[in-house]
């Protein structure tokens, strides 16, 4: 039983091994100039994916080239905003109830964000 488990997974990766060698071969012999300059991408490893097609909604055609897709995906998340029909106007005259202002240095910032443990998160420990 074991010697034939053995024997049945020998045939299928050499029937994968060379189902893969045809198909590579059948690719290559039909590339054209652009297509080779491609195949040296296969030996480093990383793969890049389409992303599938976006539905529009109801009755309409799905997004299916990149910029189709990033045209719906920039109007669905980032909406135009709406007129505000009374804008209140905007006042910058200093209030005796505003917070004063304190002086802080480009030095001041940087050792407070770099000193900080990396895995704290921002703000006063208790």
């Amino acid at each position: 039983m074991l010697e034939e488990a053995k024997c049945l997974c020998k045939k299928a990766l050499f029937l994968v091994k060379t189902t893969k060698q045809e198909y590579y071969l059948e690719l290559t012999e039909g590339a054209d100039m652009h297509d080779m300059w491609n195949f040296h991408k296969w030996t480093n490893g990383k793969w890049v994916y389409t992303s599938p097609a976006l539905s529009k909604g109801d009755g309409e055609e799905p997004a299916v080239t990149h910029s189709n897709k990033c045209n719906l995906l920039r109007t669905t998340l980032f909406p135009p905003q709406p007129q505000l029909t009374d804008e209140p106007p905007i006042d910058l005259e200093p209030r005796t109830d505003d917070m004063t202002y304190q002086e802080v240095t480009k030095w001041e910032v940087h050792d407070v964000l770099f000193t900080a443990a990396p895995m704290n998160a921002p703000g006063i420990t208790q």
